[in-house]
């Protein structure tokens, strides 16, 4: 699997962690001078990607897609039916359900 990441994109991350090359280098277990190298080539092997957001501290989602996502995890008892709530529209479909039992109370 190849992955096209730029160095400007790597490099802006960096920066914004507040890490210089030399650190962010020095994480990756890579020299210094071998750095740009591998941020120059536009193939980037997948295991070198996931060092890099490890390294940066992202997800790999955060790292590829340059978003941060909320991570919903758990569940929900409603009148002894328990629902799995693994992202919002399962959020959203407990409290229709929540609003639809209201109304047969009134």
């Amino acid at each position: 699997m190849e992955i096209l990441l730029s160095k400007d994109y790597i490099l802006g991350l960096v920066e914004h962690r507040g890490m210089s090359k030399a650190e962010f280098a020095k994480q990756m277990g890579i020299v210094r001078q071998n750095l740009d190298a591998m941020l120059e080539s536009k193939k980037k092997d997948i295991n070198t990607v996931i060092r890099m957001a490890e390294v940066l501290g992202l997800s790999l989602d955060e790292f590829l897609y340059g978003k941060q996502t909320v991570k919903i995890n758990g569940f929900v008892s409603v009148d002894d039916t328990i629902y799995t709530i693994s992202q919002k529209s399962d959020l959203q479909r407990v409290l229709a359900n929540i609003e639809k039992l209201e109304k047969t109370l009134v």
